[in-house]
């Protein structure tokens, strides 16, 4: 019995360490001057995670692999294949999307392990982990930036400030989840800390992801009217501050007011105007009049960027670069799980739920909101697997209230 008790807590060590690798690795050190580092913790967060797969341990858990590993192999042979084969423009990493492969692969199966054998609190002490030492070393990194207000912050970590602050976003909305679900408010402080790092990377990607937090928090307090008015003067103070706070106006605030002067505003004298947004809806028009051309099976990978005036390697908006490269069919493989993941929470909806999967479901629906919501702003089939997540954890924890519904099932039936 001690040899099994044993073998629980190694396992569970493994999935945790390798977790915590990988993901530190994708959000502090990928950075030209620092993939040494970062290709060293992937590679031992790969190691970890095989010697969690082979362990056997007495845990009787439904682990559903098939589904997430036929989608994830088949997506990614529809990149090689097209890389290879059909490259209409730019270079084909494919040593960079083996590597991503692996990654997403490796997290499903440790995230899946720590959900499936209720280990949710070893889980969310890996996330404290992993947010206290990327909140140290963007500190340690840009402190003087942060603290002299002199521009977007998230260099030190990426070569994109834009993946960091989605980065920060995603860590602060499973913070949030916690927070939510236990009121432990720990989980709360680094939520606030976090959003606040993201929202200073001046990414419009967190402001998104504040949205999807805000319809969090409403969704587990929706009989409440006194915390449907907290929020709402939340987001009051919120966008006060977003606007007259000079660190979030400099970084974030006039990207903002930019942005709906470009979408909205005709006299761009009488306004700021914002390049990033002006060219997303350059690239939204052409990437729009490209399909038509290879509806079905795509323009071949890098088509967009073949054929654009922009100047662009790709279109900002995952939908329109899934469309041109590989057409409807890469487009309905890439979000078929997605579908599917929407479909098994439908389905389930008015089942009468408990407190704990009634926060699952949450936790899934919320991360589904985020996945449409970014991609309509990011290409984020061929970025780093920290882009993944959404979809690896939304599919995992809609299974796992799949799970949970079929045994509370089965314990009536018995009874």
């Amino acid at each position: 019995m001690k040899n099994g008790h044993d073998l629980i807590l190694t396992k569970r060590f493994c999935a945790s360490f390798s977790i915590f690798l990988i993901m530190l690795a994708e959000i502090c050190f990928y950075k030209s001057g620092t993939m040494p580092i970062y290709t060293i913790l992937i590679t031992i967060g790969l190691i970890f995670t095989v010697l969690c797969a082979i362990m056997k341990d007495s845990l009787k858990q439904k682990h559903n692999y098939k589904f997430f590993f036929a989608w994830v192999i088949l997506v990614y042979a529809m990149y090689f294949i097209y890389g290879f084969f059909i490259r209409k423009s730019g270079v084909f990493s494919w040593d960079s999307l083996l590597l991503r492969l692996m990654e997403n692969i490796s997290l499903y199966i440790c995230l899946d392990y720590l959900t499936m054998s209720n280990n949710i609190k070893m889980l969310k002490k890996v996330l404290l982990y992993i947010s206290i030492f990327s909140i140290a070393y963007l500190v340690i990194n840009e402190g003087a930036v942060i603290i002299a207000n002199s521009g977007r912050i998230g260099g030190g970590l990426s070569d994109n400030v834009n993946t960091v602050g989605y980065n920060m976003g995603i860590l602060a909305t499973f913070h949030s989840w916690f927070y939510l679900k236990t009121k432990d408010k720990r989980n709360l402080l680094f939520f606030m800390i976090l959003m606040i790092l993201g929202l200073l990377t001046g990414s419009k990607k967190v402001l998104l992801i504040l949205i999807a937090n805000v319809v969090m928090y409403l969704c587990f307090n929706k009989d409440k009217i006194t915390k449907w008015l907290l929020i709402g003067a939340a987001s009051v103070l919120a966008v006060v501050g977003l606007f007259s706070i000079p660190a979030f106006y400099n970084v974030m605030g006039k990207r903002v007011e930019k942005m709906v002067s470009t979408m909205f505003v005709e006299d761009y004298a009488k306004s700021e105007y914002s390049y990033s947004t002006d060219m997303r809806e350059t690239m939204i028009k052409e990437g729009l009049e490209l399909i038509p051309e290879h509806p079905v099976f795509g323009g071949g990978w890098g088509f967009f960027a073949s054929r654009t005036t922009t100047g662009y390697g790709y279109s900002h908006n995952n939908y329109i670069e899934l469309l041109c490269s590989f057409g409807f069919f890469g487009l309905l493989l890439y979000y078929s799980i997605i579908v599917r993941n929407i479909i098994y929470l439908v389905n389930n909806r008015k089942k009468k739920m408990n407190s704990n999967n009634h926060s699952i479901a949450i936790l899934s629906g919320i991360l589904i909101l985020i996945i449409f919501l970014i991609d309509w702003s990011a290409v984020t089939f061929s970025a780093q697997c920290m882009w993944y997540v959404p979809i690896i954890v939304s599919t995992i924890t809609t299974q796992k209230l799949l799970t949970n519904l079929e045994e509370e099932k089965g314990n009536r039936d018995e009874s």
